[in-house]
């Protein structure tokens, strides 16, 4: 897969084979049969069953499925080579390392996607600012997981890499550099292949195409019959939400509209020119810094909108430091939580608002239940979402959309779907489910109110998504992660190829 725009060139190398060709077949010749050749019915039938499988090899849905037939064969008979390569995701609050088994395929020379191993652990990378030597406790599980699922002959030829994303993004460039050579060294002693930039920060364009890359690989999308124009339109959008940075990407289709090719123009930056599977596609990313959930957490709850009408001064510098917030419910009245390296005591406004709840039984009274002032609360988020996003985006209302990490966390943990196969959703029943959390005192969930809310706004302003727009929510597709590491994969793959 190559990228490239105009401020940067080679962006993302293209791996080595990720295509597929149809073999040229001989065109079947005509030939009368006259039954008095054959005294066997079965002779009859074979030649028939061939001259019918000719036939449909020649068109380019049975043949790909021919392919991949011959391609399980080879399989079962371990007649294939296998390929490993460890992805190491140093995100912003976890570390996960991702060990991907493909295989060479008999027919085309296609990398085929075997095997994926997921593991992580918490904090991330950037916990240990303080205290970069600590990292080893963190990666040394991280290495260990992937030596057991990784032949030991095989460590020193399987490319490893980590690629840390927006938490390490945000930390002073002294702090993330400690961070990065204390990696380095761990993975140099690991036993498996490194290079000089096997440790590094990636930057959040990258992250964006890979996590768009992976998803459209998993559901099957890149089929090597399309034409370009085919490719693109035949892709989804991937959303993906990490804790320090929020991605969108999808393919750009070339149509006539005056509005969409403004938009283009203005975005131009953002397009970059992907060649994957030898077809060439234009393809739209940005990427928020700020904008993951636990970073707009943090903002939503320190905007000054936060304080008005009472006596209170937030210190950014204290190590602790209380927080008094709208979107938090009044009977949350001190609950820790740590970001950054600050520990935050959080807790609702004082002035609190009630909802009065009737009761039907006559020996019953009135229940005053205290809730969060929801449009309130989202009157503060739009503000932190239009800072981070103060110009409009293309529309992604054309496309079919999937959207991943916490989009799928916090919408599993609100009923929205099922916790393990996913499921879609609208824009407005996140809005309605968020509206209802708000209204109902929970101290198990504390901040499941600001985190709902904010995803609403983040798709229905930030992105321009309506009330109608439907989203598909998957942490895996055909049993495999679904995130931005298997993009990374291929692009190591062509690194050592």
């Amino acid at each position: 897969m190559a990228v490239k725009n105009r401020d940067r060139q080679n962006q993302i190398k293209k791996p080595q084979t990720i295509d597929t060709h149809s073999p040229k077949m001989p065109k079947p010749t005509q030939t009368l049969i006259s039954p008095r050749h054959f005294q066997n019915k079965y002779v009859i039938l074979a030649i028939l069953g061939s001259s019918i499988l000719i036939y449909l090899c020649l068109a380019r849905s049975v043949h790909e499925f021919s392919s991949r037939t011959v391609d399980h064969l080879v399989v079962s008979l371990n007649l294939h080579t296998t390929v490993y390569v460890i992805v190491i995701d140093a995100g912003s609050t976890a570390s996960r390392v991702n060990a991907f088994t493909f295989h060479n395929s008999v027919i085309g020379n296609q990398f085929i996607l075997d095997d994926t191993l997921f593991y992580e652990t918490k904090p991330g990378l950037s916990f240990y600012a303080k205290n970069p030597k600590d990292i080893n406790k963190s990666l040394n599980i991280l290495l260990n997981k992937a030596k057991e699922k990784i032949p030991k002959n095989n460590w020193a030829s399987t490319p490893i890499i980590l690629r840390a994303t927006a938490g390490l993004r945000l930390l002073p460039q002294d702090e993330s550099q400690n961070i990065l050579n204390e990696c380095k060294r761990a993975l140099d002693s690991s036993g498996f292949m490194t290079f000089h930039d096997s440790a590094a920060i990636m930057e959040g364009s990258d992250e964006g195409i890979f996590s768009w890359f992976t998803t459209n690989f998993l559901l099957k999308n890149f089929s090597p019959f399309y034409n370009d124009e085919e490719f693109a339109t035949n892709t989804v959008a991937a959303l993906d939400l990490g804790g320090a940075s929020t991605q969108v990407t999808f393919a750009v289709t070339h149509d006539s509209s005056d509005k969409r090719s403004k938009l283009l123009s203005a975005h131009e930056k953002n397009i970059y020119h992907v060649n994957a599977f030898n077809k060439n596609t234009s393809v739209f990313t940005s990427s928020f810094l700020g904008l993951g959930l636990m970073a707009a957490r943090k903002e939503i709850l320190t905007h000054p909108d936060n304080y008005q009408n009472r006596e209170y001064t937030f210190d950014e510098h204290s190590t602790n430091v209380e927080l008094l917030a709208e979107c938090i419910n009044p009977i949350i009245t001190g609950v820790t939580w740590h970001y950054a390296g600050k520990d935050y005591l959080v807790r609702g406004p004082i002035n609190a608002t009630y909802k009065i709840i009737k009761k039907r039984l006559p020996t019953g009274t009135d229940e005053r239940r205290p809730v969060v002032r929801f449009f309130t609360c989202l009157d503060i988020i739009k503000k932190v979402v239009d800072a981070a996003i103060p110009y409009q985006l293309p529309s992604l209302r054309e496309y079919e959309i999937y959207a991943f990490s916490f989009y799928f966390d916090r919408a599993a943990e609100a009923g929205l779907i099922d916790p393990y196969k996913g499921g879609t959703v609208t824009v407005e029943s996140i809005y309605k489910s968020a509206s209802e959390i708000c209204a109902y005192p929970n101290t198990d969930q504390p901040f499941m109110c600001l985190d709902l809310s904010f995803i609403y706004v983040l798709l229905h302003g930030g992105f321009g998504l309506g009330n109608s727009s439907k989203i598909c929510l998957k942490k895996h597709i055909d049993g495999h992660q679904l995130n931005w590491a298997l993009g990374a994969a291929f692009n190591a793959i062509q690194i050592v190829s």
